[in-house]
């Protein structure tokens, strides 16, 4: 009887080990698997978090795919960690444990690890990811971040606040006056995330007008100036002060600004569609037709955008400012207005608009040639670089007879 319950007691002694083992290893294990857990900058994201977070909220994202066993993604930790760092406010950092959540990897197609996007802001229904194919640097990371996140920010001189404030004169606009004559990351990203909202605009401390600075009450720089549509030089705007505040500080100005808009009947939008027309020109799709083959002598940019595009809808305002007097006729429609079968003959899906497009189209010989994402600015210019150069490939319309009836 002694000999069993010593076996016993020992039986009972190795179990709990066991289990403390085994307890102490999964603990070990689950922080293991999320390095970046408790470290402010970096989000750990889940199935849930990415879809409420990354893809519908209306910020930058950088996200890093990873494995916990994958001796490049510790290395690539102290690197991610100082971006997160230097990013902090401008874009947002995450980081996916694709062990945790393949499905996640699965939907992007990640073959890798580390894998790194950034979810730029592309329009209100979707994001498009750009994948990160640097060296593991942050010098590299921060490069490839600050080049891609678009930007549009007016450049402002002191006479110029006038002209800053007509333009676009619905909207609200915030004017940056700093010691600084570029905009940063941040201002980048804030035009971006609010883009079609408020108009941003950046001066030199030196170029404001020493009676307008006193009018305004400018007691210190950088300060932001909020202004109401319709507003004058001589407007009161409202004052913010950026430095040493959070990121929420900020989108809480710009949220004051946004609702002291709404409160001007004046300046609210009978429509989005109507709205949209009055700025970017549109056309149905009979008018595109005829305006297109009236010009069969240059190529006819189409513009065929996703109502809610802000994004996209700027970059086609610029461009067609840009290229005004050149070989190329600008016509835009929305997809709504877009007959199918000239969707299916651009390649664009025909049952739901995911993004803006734009298509070169030679009326002249039935060729065209097509941007997929239209809000992607270096997509768009390199786009419009290789037609200017003459080194575009064209495709062959499949049906050439234009038909007119078909709206």
């Amino acid at each position: 009887m002694l000999v069993q319950c010593r076996a016993l007691k020992l039986f009972s002694l190795g179990f709990w080990l066991c289990m403390s083992v085994y307890t102490l290893t999964c603990y070990v294990t689950f922080v293991h698997c999320l390095p970046y857990n408790g470290y402010s900058n970096v989000t750990e994201l889940d199935q849930g978090t990415f879809e409420s977070e990354v893809l519908a909220s209306p910020e930058n994202w950088l996200v890093e795919f990873y494995a916990p066993w994958c001796g490049y993604c510790k290395q690539l930790e102290p690197v991610y960690k100082k971006v997160a760092t230097r990013l902090k406010d401008a874009v947002r950092v995450g980081a996916v444990n694709a062990e945790m959540y393949p499905s996640l990897s699965q939907r992007y197609q990640v073959r890798g690890f580390p894998t790194v996007f950034l979810f730029r802001l592309s329009n209100k229904r979707n994001k498009i990811p750009v994948e990160y194919q640097g060296d593991r640097t942050s010098r590299s990371l921060l490069s490839f971040v600050e080049e891609r996140i678009p930007s549009f920010v007016a450049q402002v001189k002191g006479a110029g606040i006038e002209p800053f404030l007509r333009n676009e004169a619905e909207l609200p606009h915030v004017l940056l006056a700093t010691n600084k004559r570029t905009p940063s990351l941040l201002l980048k990203a804030l035009s971006a995330t609010y883009a079609g909202s408020i108009l941003f605009g950046i001066i030199h401390k030196d170029e404001i007008d020493s009676q307008l600075m006193k009018m305004y009450g400018i007691q210190k720089y950088p300060v932001l100036l909020g202004f109401s549509p319709n507003s004058q030089a001589t407007s009161l705007p409202d004052i913010f002060y950026p430095s040493h505040v959070q990121r929420k500080d900020i989108h809480g100005f710009l949220k004051q600004v946004l609702n002291k808009a709404s409160l001007n009947p004046s300046a609210t939008s009978t429509g989005e569609s109507e709205n949209v027309s009055n700025k970017f020109g549109v056309h149905n799709w009979t008018q595109v037709e005829q305006y297109c083959l009236k010009h069969n002598d240059k190529i006819c940019i189409l513009f065929i955008f996703c109502l809610g595009d802000d994004l996209a809808q700027f970059c086609w305002k610029n461009l067609t400012s840009r290229y005004r007097d050149s070989i190329f006729q600008f016509s835009a429609v929305a997809w709504e207005s877009c007959p199918k079968r000239w969707l299916d003959e651009f390649g664009m899906d025909s049952n739901v608009c995911n993004e803006s497009t734009l298509v070169a189209w030679k009326t002249s010989n039935m060729k065209f040639a097509t941007c997929s994402n239209a809000s992607d600015t270096l997509q768009v210019e390199n786009f419009m670089d290789r037609l200017v150069g003459g080194d575009m490939h064209f495709h062959k319309l499949r049906n050439q007879v234009l038909h007119h009836d078909e709206v």
